[in-house]
């Protein structure tokens, strides 16, 4: 995962708002509009989300928890 615990709850949080006001399409358009945002390479940041089941933005707020992924 090439974000530490801060980023990765950030991201999860930013993700789950957008997906609860326009729902998730089956890819990770809000996850890459964040990581431009944030100027994180996208390329890497979706092998670190694929590992935890990640692959669209709802399994991202679903399955990639900053607790669970990175520990306490």
């Amino acid at each position: 995962m090439p974000l530490n615990k801060d980023q990765l709850g950030a991201l999860v949080d930013f993700v789950d708002a957008h997906v609860q006001a326009a729902g998730c399409d089956h890819t990770r358009r809000f996850t890459e509009r964040w990581a431009t945002g944030q100027q994180v390479l996208m390329d890497r940041l979706a092998e670190g989300l694929d590992e935890y089941g990640g692959y669209c933005d709802c399994e991202v707020v679903m399955n990639c928890d900053p607790e669970q992924v990175l520990g306490p």
